[in-house]
C-alpha cells in the first residue's frame, strides 16, 4: 500500500492531471450557456471531475457520481450501487462517462440508465481497438493504470470495436451524432481514444 501510494504522488497523479486537462479541453465544447446540470458518472479519481468545475459557469451544478469514492482530491463523488441512479428522469442537460464503461459487468445498463437521467444530449469517452494486438496493449494498459489507481477497481476488460460501440448505441435506444479521436496524453498513441457524441431518440 505504501508503494501504491508513492507512486500515485510520483507517476499517477501528475500524469492524470495532464490526462484529465486534454480530456476536458475535448468535453468544454459540448457544455453550452444554457446547460445547468451535468453528470459525470464514473469520475474515478476526480481529476477530470475538477477541471471540468474549474472551467464552467458557477451557476452550473455538477454531479460526480462513482460506486467507489477513490478521489484523489478534494472532491468526494456521490456513491450509488452501480444498478439505480438516484435522479428522475431527463434530470441532466447533459451526461459523461469517461473510461468508465469498460470496467462495467454490464455496460448497456449502466449506460441506459445514463441516458434515463439525461435529457438528450451524453458523450461517451472509450478505449477501441481494431484488432488483436491493439486489444491485449488496451487491456495491458488498462490494468496497469487501475492497479496503480486502486485495487478495488473492477477490471474486466469489457473493451469493444469501433463497431460494436456503434451497435450498442443503437440498442440502447440512442443515435451517433458525431466521433472524434482524442488523445489523453502527449505523443500517446499506443491506445485508441474516441469520443462519441450521442443523443436519445425519445
Amino acid at each position: 500500500m505504501k508503494l501504491s501510494k508513492r507512486l500515485q504522488s510520483i507517476f499517477y497523479t501528475p500524469v492524470h492531471k495532464i490526462k484529465a486537462r486534454s480530456l476536458g479541453k475535448e468535453i468544454l465544447p459540448f457544455i453550452k450557456p444554457s446547460t445547468r446540470r451535468i453528470i459525470d458518472l464514473g469520475c474515478g479519481d476526480c481529476a477530470l471531475t475538477k477541471f471540468i468545475q474549474q472551467n464552467i459557469p458557477a451557476n452550473t451544478k455538477f454531479t460526480p457520481v462513482d460506486v467507489l469514492d477513490i478521489s484523489l482530491n478534494e472532491i468526494k463523488p456521490l456513491i450509488y450501487d452501480g444498478e439505480k441512479l438516484p435522479f428522475r428522469n431527463d434530470y441532466f442537460d447533459l451526461g459523461y462517462i469517461s473510461n468508465t464503461l469498460h470496467h462495467c459487468e454490464d455496460e448497456k445498463k449502466v449506460l441506459r440508465e445514463l441516458i434515463r437521467v439525461c435529457k438528450k444530449d451524453i458523450l461517451i469517452l472509450e478505449e477501441v481497438y481494431g484488432n488483436s494486438i491493439e486489444k491485449y496493449v488496451t487491456y495491458a494498459n488498462d490494468w496497469i493504470a487501475n492497479r496503480l489507481e486502486s485495487s478495488e477497481i473492477n477490471v474486466p476488460f469489457n473493451f469493444h470495436t469501433d463497431r460494436q460501440w456503434k451497435k450498442i448505441f443503437e440498442e440502447v435506444g440512442c443515435n451517433l451524432i458525431s466521433q472524434q479521436r482524442i488523445y489523453q496524453l502527449p505523443l500517446w498513441f499506443h491506445t485508441k481514444g474516441v469520443l462519441y457524441h450521442i443523443r436519445k431518440t425519445s
